[in-house]
């Protein structure tokens, strides 16, 4: 097992009730406790590990934003911008997440053929402008 692996994601988001609804209603992921006006955590590792993945909203600053390299930008920007990151998507899972996004008014772009890793992507951008692919492996049928 590698020395490390992606214990959490933190979106900072100006909009928690659009994030949570966008994250929760549209994509499907599974809060792992109650939200409140500053943080919402859901678990992405599934059953829970003792290596736990999760993806966290926040409404506020984070620890050591007064740190950050961006003094170019306005305090509430240095901390982070949109960014791009992935979800895995089991197969049997992908048409029914696809359904539910569409069914929130969640514009998809795809489906994208990522040959280099035999994996087939579909994107969207959340309420903070973040860039989410959602992929999945493609069936050994496919390969």
């Amino acid at each position: 097992m590698p020395p490390f692996s992606l214990a959490e994601i933190v979106l900072v988001t100006q909009d928690m009730p659009a994030s949570l609804r966008f994250y929760r209603d549209a994509i499907g992921l599974p809060l792992e406790k109650d939200p409140n006006e500053g943080w919402a955590w859901f678990r992405l590792d599934d059953p829970p590990s003792n290596r736990p993945q999760r993806l966290a909203l926040r409404n506020g600053s984070l620890l050591f934003q007064e740190h950050s390299p961006r003094t170019d930008l306005p305090e509430a920007d240095r901390l982070a911008g949109p960014m791009h990151f992935a979800l895995q998507i089991q197969p049997d899972d992908v048409e029914p997440t696809l359904q539910r996004a569409r069914e929130h008014g969640i514009e998809l772009f795809g489906p994208a053929d990522l040959g280099w890793m035999n994996a087939t992507a579909w994107y969207c951008y959340d309420p903070s402008g973040n860039l989410v692919e959602l992929w999945m492996l493609n069936p050994p049928s496919s390969r």
